[in-house]
Order: structure tokens, then sequence, then C-alpha cells
């Protein structure tokens, strides 16, 4: 079984992470020269969310356009193929 420290090397890992993103997304230095620090707030915010909003540009496409997975994409092209040999044997 793993412990605390496995569970919080992975909490450092995940907020390292969302520190990289945060500066490439928000890329920008103060005028005074300084590296940018961002909120510890924001950073934990977005280390445990996948996605910090449910916008359509953020959230799900498929509850927002009804798209459909890869996988069902994938069934459906098989099914049509299927369909079509079976008309052209006929």
């Amino acid at each position: 079984m793993r412990g605390i420290a496995y569970r919080r090397q992975k909490e450092e890992r995940a907020k390292a992470r969302a520190r990289r993103k945060l500066q490439t997304r928000w890329n920008w230095t103060p005028p005074d020269g300084r590296p940018a620090h961002h909120d510890p707030g924001q950073v934990g915010y977005l280390a445990t969310t996948p996605a910090p909003c449910s916008c359509p540009a953020c959230g799900n496409p498929r509850r927002h356009f009804g798209e459909l997975l890869v996988a069902e994409r994938r069934v459906l092209d098989q099914l049509s193929d299927q369909i079509s040999e079976l008309r052209a044997e006929l």
C-alpha cells in the first residue's frame, strides 16, 4: 500500500505541472523583470481540476455539441462499411 509520501509527491508533481501551464498560458513578466509568481490557490485549483470551467471551449464536447466518442465513431464506420459490403454483394 502506498503512503502519505507517495501522495504528497504526486501532489507536488501535479502542482509543478499546473505552474508550467499557468506560465505558458499567462506568459508575462512584471515590469521590474522579476519572475512572475502565481497565487498558490490558483495553482492548487488547476492541479486538482482537469477542466477549469464547463464552457464549450473547456468542457465536454459531447455534452455541448453532441459529438460522438472516438470509439463510437469507429463502430459506426465499421457498421457502414459492413452495410456497403452487403449491398455490393446483392
